[in-house]
């Protein structure tokens, strides 16, 4: 009976002990795990600056700002914006498209429209965005290429660059994690926004390693849609 006894406080002990260390240790720990998320690969000289966003709206996280302070250094990196082919509510002018969103933030930081260029991807996956920018390589082969994404987001990015483009194309392209005050190394476990991300970001990271990249259906336009729904009902569009 006490043998017993002794042995079961023993291990209640031992596990406090472990579970207090693991306490006290947590912000090493969770910063190391966002660690491994992060890739940040900066450049003195930059040509051109890509952006991108899987959604309508463009992803800043700091990148126009990003933009405006390489001008204020005396480099005029022109922009290069990749983001989905526009829905049907864009088309038909219900809400503002990726591109016209796009340019009215850079136009705030006063990127002159002729600087700047918009790429559409046919999806909406990191993979598939390195597939487009692969085709505007081939096309400016002088060109080096700083890719700006949320920290969370960059070593996400920098295997499907290195998996979709080849070694030459991949050297000319450097990625710079942008720190979110929302969801950044050092406070991502202190807010729902930062489990979000970083959560959203080891999904992301593991579906890569198991050789997944996940895309969405196509995007198809308002004449499409009114004909499949005009066929739908027997009738036929004009």
């Amino acid at each position: 009976m006490w043998p017993r006894t002794n042995k079961s406080r023993s291990i209640a002990l031992l596990a406090a002990v472990v579970l207090l260390g693991l306490w006290f240790s947590r912000g090493p720990l969770l910063r190391g795990w966002a660690g491994l998320l992060i890739i940040d690969q900066p450049t003195a000289t930059v040509d051109v600056v890509c952006l991108s966003s899987p959604g309508n709206v463009p992803e800043t996280y700091g990148s126009f700002r990003l933009i405006h302070d390489l001008w204020r250094q005396g480099q005029r990196p022109r922009v290069l914006l990749i983001g989905p082919q526009p829905g049907r509510v864009s088309e038909v002018g219900a809400e503002p498209s990726f591109a016209a969103l796009s340019r009215s933030a850079l136009a705030a930081y006063r990127v002159p429209p002729e600087d700047l260029s918009i790429l559409y991807s046919p999806g909406r996956s990191d993979h598939d965005f390195a597939r487009t920018l692969g085709a505007w390589l081939a096309a400016h082969p002088g060109a080096t290429v700083l890719w700006a994404c949320p920290a969370f987001r960059s070593a996400n990015l920098r295997r499907n660059l290195d998996a979709v483009l080849g070694p030459a194309a991949a050297a000319r392209v450097r990625v710079r994690a942008l720190a979110d005050d929302r969801a950044n190394a050092a406070n991502w476990w202190r807010s729902r926004a930062g489990l979000r991300h970083f959560g959203t970001a080891w999904l992301m990271r593991i579906g890569g390693w198991l050789g997944h990249n996940a895309r969405p259906p196509a995007s198809r336009s308002a004449d499409e849609y009114e004909r499949e729904f005009l066929a739908s009902l027997g009738e036929r569009s004009p």
